[in-house]
């Protein structure tokens, strides 16, 4: 619309002023929820794209250590499987079985004597208490028949000093 004080000439040639009205338009509900659904379908493909990624990422490194020629064994601190790899546990049934699990469990569950569940108990915390690699052999009886092997603990600490997995 057109005001007076626009320095525009009317058609009598007198000068007038123009003043256009642009009101932003007021934000309607409908408005604001389209926008948080479009922030929300933002935000959950960003998700969908960073899980992808994690889920890469862990088939990376699982690769490899299931490629390793040793057995791989990782524990957190409560001294729980996180992870074994095939050559460590080749049944897959077991392997998934395994995970949270703890060395007492899992030689109840082999029906391993009670002290190779105790010896390794006592390794762990050997491990942690001195912050270093301990080692020592293991003779067990298997299907493949009596195996001695050696085992190491290598302790990994987060920057607080805190066991963050073994």
């Amino acid at each position: 619309s057109w005001t007076a004080g626009d320095p525009r000439r009317s058609h009598g040639g007198e000068r007038q002023m123009c003043t256009r009205h642009r009101a932003k338009p007021a934000s309607s509900t409908e408005d604001q929820l389209a926008e948080l659904r479009r922030v929300l379908a933002e935000t959950q493909a960003a998700l969908r794209a960073a899980e992808q990624r994690l889920t890469d990422q862990q088939d990376f490194y699982k690769t490899i250590f299931n490629q390793l020629k040793v057995e791989v064994a990782v524990f957190n601190a409560q001294e729980q499987y996180v992870f074994v790899n095939d050559k460590c546990v080749s049944n897959p049934t077991l392997r998934t079985w395994i995970i949270g699990k703890n060395n007492e469990e899992y030689c109840a569950h082999r029906q391993w004597p009670v002290a190779l569940a105790d010896k390794r108990q006592q390794m762990f915390r050997e491990a942690v208490a001195t912050r270093t690699e301990v080692a020592w052999e293991e003779a067990l009886s298997a299907d493949k028949g009596a195996q001695l092997i050696r085992r190491h603990f290598v302790p990994v600490f987060a920057a607080d000093g805190s066991l963050r997995m073994m």
